[in-house]
């Protein structure tokens, strides 16, 4: 792929991110989700869809790639960090960007096995 294609990938992604953790409201929190925090609010329906389709991309990513689209895209934290902790080793230290892309590329596919349903 290329990288405007990843760019664009990991810009949808992180969209979708911030929709879910909408005005401090996490879908993906179960506590929240499950109504025990007593705010009494509950999350809106562009919530629940934004959460809907993160859990759906993540479920077609490899543990390791689905750690770091979420350390990075949503998150916000360094590739570096999260390719060390998605891969448990320092040994990708002088290949952080190959892995980065490595994991933007199977998210451009999880994503489009996603919009084919």
């Amino acid at each position: 792929y290329t990288a405007e294609q990843r760019l664009d990938a990991g810009l949808f992604y992180t969209k979708k991110w911030d929709q879910a953790q909408n005005f401090g409201r996490n879908i993906l929190d179960t506590d929240r989700a499950s109504g025990s925090s007593g705010a009494g609010f509950g999350p809106s329906l562009a919530q629940i869809a934004a959460g809907h389709w993160i859990a759906r991309v993540d479920s077609r990513l490899g543990l390791r790639d689905c750690t770091i689209a979420r350390l990075v895209l949503g998150e916000g934290r360094w590739p570096s960090e999260a390719v060390a902790i998605a891969c448990k080793t320092e040994r990708y230290v002088k290949a952080t960007v190959p892995r980065f892309c490595e994991a933007l590329d199977s998210l451009i596919e999880a994503i489009k096995m996603v919009q084919k349903r």
